[in-house]
């Protein structure tokens, strides 16, 4: 039997993959355009003596971000949409087993981030010709952003080897990510400020922030063990979280909970709005995504009042916005993913709901939920900035913030209706319209612009209704048929044959 079958055959298809070849190109390109951009600041700034270091600090954490992304955008569903479309038993009915499977899928998956990573490297070496970093902390950046893509891909299987639902096993790889990522590093600095020993610092090694700290030449320089046992112990940790996953999928392959989920999730319809808005029931049926709002903006009120002001806390806030933007983008595209995927969109279409309907629920919901929370954190920002001098910051991250929410429902709708896969939906909603424009804020108020196109963009491809997109229609000069929706189309006569008259309008378009 071959070593490792169902690698060789995810490496084989990713080989041939066009995303594979275009996650590479495109993360290299857009990493050269955000250096043009720094470059052109810091010389109109006059700050020539520190553009190397700015210029790094920038795409290094531009490529953890990237990093942590990718690799929860890769893996955390792939097992858990073979539990859905009842593949994953049949891999199991040879001689396959759960390591067989789990490195199949984690090689196959994650080849296209490591290529998009490995791509933005020799953008940051630019960063290295200009000065102001050493040869060790460049490599050790690399070493961070890998370790950071490993780390990541591994939560996202083992968290995809028990579930079934797309939108829980995401959600639960961003909260396992976050525990290790954030809650750890808090919580190092909380038992420091109450006089714990040093001693219990060990207890977060396993979190793959902790390196950021080490990873300086400064720091390094003054304790190379940290450094080492830091990304070690992390590295080591996701590879914990691969075997969990290997054991996992071969204990439960036979298990399909799937009936007992609907069940959970038709009790918690809010039975008022079934029969008012059915579209605003459907959406608020899954709670997680509030909770995580509020539970960011908790963070971030705690953060403000408890003082923790650093250089970096400015920071941490336009953070936390992302990630209340990137909630916004999730639930329009998860919830138009799996209502394509059960047919449930298909049933609701065939109802008397119009199109307008299901955009008006959108947006209603997008702005009940979100509103309050997104204000609350615009608060912190300003409270923060009057108090400790980041006031510019805070009026361009709150002017971007509200583009991006009335771009976020127009685009995300676009994008979850044409997509077949829900993840690369919501990976390109929230990659153009609030990663890539959140940075571009900042330098020279580029970023304004992007949002508002977007949006623009988005409304003019709605205006086509939902049944011609979904059945390939992606423009208003295209149809099923290639004929225009007008009765007076032109006739033509093919050669030797009869006059043959254009065919009708399509009996599903309905205009409002």
């Amino acid at each position: 039997m071959t070593f490792l079958p169902v690698a060789q055959r995810e490496l084989l298809a990713a080989s041939r993959r066009k995303a594979t070849f275009r996650m590479r190109v495109w993360t290299a390109l857009f990493a050269a355009g955000l250096t043009f951009f720094m470059l052109l600041f810091v010389s109109i700034t006059g700050a020539g003596a520190q553009s190397g270091r700015w210029l790094f600090y920038v795409l290094v954490a531009g490529g953890n971000l990237f990093a942590v992304l990718a690799g929860v955008l890769a893996t955390a569903d792939c097992l858990s949409e073979e539990r859905r479309d009842g593949s994953l038993g049949f891999l199991f009915l040879t001689d396959l087993n759960g390591i067989d499977v789990v490195a199949g899928k984690f090689t196959g998956r994650a080849l296209g981030a490591l290529y998009g990573l490995t791509a933005v490297f020799p953008v940051i070496a630019i960063s290295w010709f200009l000065g102001g970093i050493s040869n060790g902390e460049f490599w050790r950046n690399c070493a961070m952003m890998l370790n950071q893509l490993f780390f990541a891909s591994a939560v996202g299987l083992a968290v995809s080897a028990g579930e079934v639902r797309q939108a829980r096993a995401v959600g639960r790889t961003l909260l396992i990510l976050a525990v290790f990522a954030l809650g750890m590093p808090l919580l190092a600095e909380g038992l420091l400020a109450f006089g714990a020993p040093k001693t219990w610092l060990w207890l977060t090694l396993p979190s793959p922030t902790l390196v950021f700290g080490t990873v300086r030449e400064t720091e390094y320089v003054r304790n190379p063990s940290a450094f080492l046992w830091s990304l070690g112990i992390s590295h080591a940790t996701g590879w914990l979280f691969l075997l969990y996953a290997a054991f996992t999928v071969a204990r439960t392959w036979r298990s399909g909970p799937e009936g007992a989920t609907r069940s959970a999730e038709a009790r918690r319809l809010d039975r008022r709005w079934l029969t008012q808005d059915p579209i605003r029931a459907l959406l608020a049926a899954d709670r997680w995504p509030l909770r995580a709002a509020w539970a960011t903006v908790v963070l971030a009120t705690f953060l403000a009042l408890a003082g923790s002001w650093n250089f970096y806390f400015p920071y941490v806030l336009i953070g936390l916005t992302v990630v209340l933007k990137g909630l916004m983008a999730w639930e329009v595209t998860a919830f138009l993913g799996e209502a394509r995927r059960t047919g449930a969109l298909e049933l609701l279409l065939a109802t008397p709901l119009r199109d307008g309907d299901f955009n008006r629920a959108i947006h209603t919901h997008l702005i009940r939920r979100y509103l309050a929370p997104i204000l609350l954190l615009v608060t912190c920002q300003y409270l923060s900035g009057f108090a400790h001098g980041g006031l510019r910051l805070a009026v361009v991250d709150s002017i971007g913030t509200l583009l991006q929410v009335l771009a976020v429902a127009s685009v995300g709708t676009w994008f979850g209706l044409t997509e077949p896969r829900p993840l690369m939906a919501f990976a390109k909603t929230f990659g153009i319209t609030i990663l890539v424009a959140t940075p571009l804020n900042f330098i020279c108020c580029i970023g304004f612009a992007i949002p508002p196109l977007l949006g623009t963009w988005a409304q003019s491809k709605l205006r086509l209704s939902y049944r011609e997109i979904l059945a390939g229609v992606r423009s208003h000069w295209q149809r099923r048929d290639g004929w225009l929706h007008s009765t007076s189309a032109p006739t033509w006569t093919a050669p030797g044959r009869p006059r043959i008259q254009a065919p009708p309008p399509l009996p599903f378009r309905r205009d409002e």
